[in-house]
């Protein structure tokens, strides 16, 4: 990954190649790429954590059944998957036919009055968590 892509507070998969087994870990500091004599303090073996249903699901999203058959019904896959906040000002899909980018989720976000306040693509958790704290919903993403 890349330091410009990364926000304190960003859960990340920090794997190297010989490592087996995902260690997840939040940002606590961003640094400048140098050697150290110990440890190679770069970015090679810091990943993005793929955003999964399991993932939302775990964060308070529940599926938005009624949507989700009416939406199968207009044609889209039956593997398609409809998501909603607590709160319902959170959606996200996967569905195909409303992704424009080669990303895996589809998110709408909208003010506390129900109005649009963002719509986008993402794939990993670190967006997710950047989209929250962009349209100041204070949320704690957990793995």
């Amino acid at each position: 990954m890349k330091k410009e892509d990364l926000m304190i507070g960003d859960w990340v998969n920090i794997q190297s190649e010989k490592d087996d087994e995902p260690m997840y870990s939040q940002v606590e500091q961003l640094w400048e790429c140098e050697i150290d004599a110990d440890f190679q303090t770069d970015y090679e073996n810091v990943h993005p954590i793929e955003l999964t249903e399991e993932i939302l699901h775990n964060n308070g999203f529940k599926n938005d059944v009624i949507t989700q058959k009416s939406i199968i019904a207009e044609g889209a896959s039956n593997f398609s998957v409809i998501l909603i906040s607590e709160d319902n000002r959170i959606t996200l899909n996967n569905i195909d036919e409303y992704l424009n980018s080669f990303n895996k989720w589809h998110i709408h976000i909208d003010t506390e009055d129900m109005r649009t306040m963002c719509t986008a693509e993402i794939t990993y958790v670190h967006e997710l968590q950047h989209l929250l704290k962009l349209c100041k919903i204070e949320k704690e993403i957990v793995l």
